[in-house]
C-alpha cells in the first residue's frame, strides 16, 4: 500500500467519461423521447468527479431502442468490448447493425502470426463474432477476406445464411485476389425475397465467381453495384440486372469473361457508369438517359448508350491503349458532344493531337495525363494539344500532367530549335486557370505555353512545376 486513498468511482479519466458519457445520454434520451423523459435531473458537474460521488451508469435501465442507437454508433471492436462489461450493451451486440469484419477490426494487424496461421486465426475470429450475433437487426455485412484466400465455401454459405436477413442495406464480399484451390461461387439464393436479401440496396463482390440465372429479390432495392474481378459472362450480368430500375451506380472492373455487355431494360435511374480493364469485351450497349458521368479504359470498345446527351462528366483511362488522348480529341465530341468535364489518361501516345473539325462546345473542365515510357518511341508532339483548346471555346480550366521516363533530345537549351511554332486563333475567352506538371524545355511544350499566354485573355493563374508527376 502506498498510502494514498483511492477516490471512489474509479480513477480521474474513467470519472470523467462517465460524466460525459451521463449528459450525452440524458441530451441524446431527451432529444428522442422528450424534454419530460431524464435519466437525472441534472448533468453531472466536474465538481462531481472531484469529490468522487459518480454512480453507475443507468444503461439497463435504457430504453432497449436508446440503447440500440448509442451502441450502434461504436466501432466494431468498441463494441465487441463493452457487450464483455455490460449485460445491455451484450444484448446489443446481439443485433449489432454493422458488421465490418477485416485484418484490422479482428485484431489481426497487431498480431504475430506466420503466413500459416495467418488464414486460419481470421476465419475462427469472424466465425466466432458471426455466432455470437443473432443474425438479427444487421444493416451492412463487409467481410474483406485478404487473409483467408483459401477459405471454405461451407463456412462463407454458412455465415451469409446467418446474417442475411430482411432489413439488410449493403452487402460487400472482397476476397483475395492470390490464386486459390477453388474459385468461390458466390451463392445467388441468399439474394432471394425468400432468404432476406431483397432489401439490399448496395452489393459490391470482388475476386469470386457470380453466375445469376433468374431475377432475384434484390433487383428491385439495388442502388449500387460493383463487380471487380469477378467470373461473369455478358449474359448473365444483363440478367441480373434485368428489372434492376433503382440502379444509380453499376462499377464493372477487371471482368474478363464479359464480351457483350447489353442491358435489355431501360435503366432509368443510372448516373454513374464505370467499366475498366475488362480485357475481352467488345461492346457496351445500355440505355441509361440519366447517365451523367461514364468511366471506361477500353477505347476499342463499341459504346452505345442510348441517350449521350446527357452524360456531363467522362474519365478515360487507357490503361493498356496507346493514343487515348488523340481517341478522345477526335471521337468523343460525336459519341456524347454534351460533355462538361473530361479527365484523359495515356499510357503512351504515339499519335499526336490531331486539328478536326469537331467541337466541345460545353466543355470547361478538361484534365490529361501523358506518360511517356519508352525511349525508342517518338516523342510526343505537346504543341498538338492546342487542338483541345481551339475546339472547347467554354473551356475554363486546363490541366496537364507529363511523367517522362527518359530525357528527350528536343530541348530548345540545346540552342538548335530556336523558332517556335505559332497557331493564328481568335483566342481562348474563358481559360482561366492552367497548370502544367512536369513543365520542361522541350520545344513542344515551351510553344504550348507560349500559345496560351499569347491567346487567353481572361486567364488568372498559370502553374508550371518542373517536378516529374509521379502520381
Amino acid at each position: 500500500m502506498d498510502g494514498k486513498r483511492k477516490r471512489p468511482g474509479g480513477t480521474m479519466e474513467t470519472r470523467a467519461i462517465k460524466c460525459r458519457t451521463m449528459q450525452l445520454l440524458r441530451e441524446l434520451q431527451i432529444n428522442v423521447l422528450g424534454a419530460s423523459a431524464k435519466i437525472n435531473d441534472a448533468p453531472w458537474q466536474l465538481d462531481d468527479i472531484s469529490a468522487g460521488i459518480m454512480p453507475e451508469l443507468p444503461l439497463d435501465k435504457l430504453p432497449e431502442d436508446i440503447l440500440d442507437c448509442i451502441y450502434s454508433l461504436m466501432p466494431l471492436r468498441d463494441a465487441a468490448r463493452a457487450a464483455c462489461v455490460s449485460h445491455g450493451f451484450l444484448r446489443c451486440w446481439r443485433r449489432y447493425p454493422i458488421l465490418i469484419l477485416n485484418n484490422k477490426t479482428i485484431g489481426l494487424i497487431k498480431r504475430k502470426v506466420s503466413l500459416d496461421d495467418m488464414e486460419s486465426y481470421a476465419v475462427s475470429k469472424i466465425d466466432h463474432i458471426i455466432k455470437n450475433h443473432s443474425g438479427i437487426g444487421v444493416k451492412v455485412l463487409k467481410l474483406q477476406l485478404f487473409a483467408s484466400w483459401n477459405i471454405s465455401a461451407a463456412v462463407l454459405d454458412k455465415w451469409f445464411v446467418h446474417v442475411i436477413k430482411p432489413g439488410i442495406k449493403e452487402l460487400s464480399l472482397e476476397m483475395s485476389s492470390c490464386i486459390k484451390r477453388t474459385e468461390y461461387n458466390f451463392p445467388c439464393s441468399v439474394l432471394s425475397n425468400k432468404a432476406g436479401g431483397g432489401t439490399i440496396q448496395s452489393l459490391f463482390l470482388s475476386s469470386c465467381s457470380f453466375h445469376p440465372t433468374v431475377t432475384l429479390g434484390c433487383n428491385r432495392s439495388l442502388t449500387s453495384l460493383y463487380l471487380c474481378k469477378v467470373h461473369i459472362c455478358g449474359e448473365e450480368l444483363g440478367q441480373f440486372l434485368f428489372n434492376s430500375f433503382a440502379l444509380e451506380r453499376l462499377v464493372i472492373s477487371d471482368c474478363n469473361d464479359i464480351i457483350l455487355f447489353k442491358v435489355p431494360c431501360l435503366m432509368q435511374q443510372l448516373k454513374h457508369l464505370q467499366v475498366t480493364e475488362c480485357q475481352m469485351l467488345q461492346v457496351i450497349e445500355i440505355d441509361a438517359p440519366k447517365l451523367s458521368t461514364f468511366i471506361y479504359g477500353d477505347v476499342g470498345v463499341q459504346i452505345s448508350l442510348g441517350g449521350p446527351l446527357q452524360v456531363k462528366d467522362i474519365l478515360l483511362m487507357g490503361f493498356n491503349e496507346a493514343d487515348t488522348v488523340c481517341y478522345a480529341r477526335t471521337k468523343l465530341p460525336s459519341i456524347m458532344p454534351n460533355v462538361e468535364s473530361l479527365i484523359v489518361s495515356s499510357p503512351n501516345e504515339m499519335t499526336s493531337t490531331p486539328m478536326v473539325p469537331s467541337k466541345f462546345l460545353h466543355l470547361k473542365f478538361l484534365e490529361i495525363y501523358l506518360a511517356e515510357l519508352s525511349a525508342l518511341l517518338p516523342s510526343y508532339d505537346f504543341f498538338s494539344l492546342v487542338s483541345f483548346l481551339d475546339a472547347s471555346p467554354a473551356l475554363q480550366t486546363f490541366i496537364l500532367h507529363v511523367k517522362q521516363q527518359f530525357e528527350r533530345r528536343d530541348s530548345i537549351l540545346d540552342g538548335e530549335h530556336t523558332e517556335l511554332r505559332q497557331i493564328l486563333h481568335h483566342g481562348h475567352a474563358n481559360l482561366q486557370n492552367v497548370t502544367i506538371t512536369g513543365f520542361n524545355s522541350t520545344k513542344s511544350m515551351i510553344e504550348l505555353t507560349t500559345h496560351i499566354l499569347e491567346n487567353a485573355p481572361s486567364l488568372k493563374c498559370i502553374t508550371l512545376d518542373t517536378a516529374n508527376f509521379s502520381g
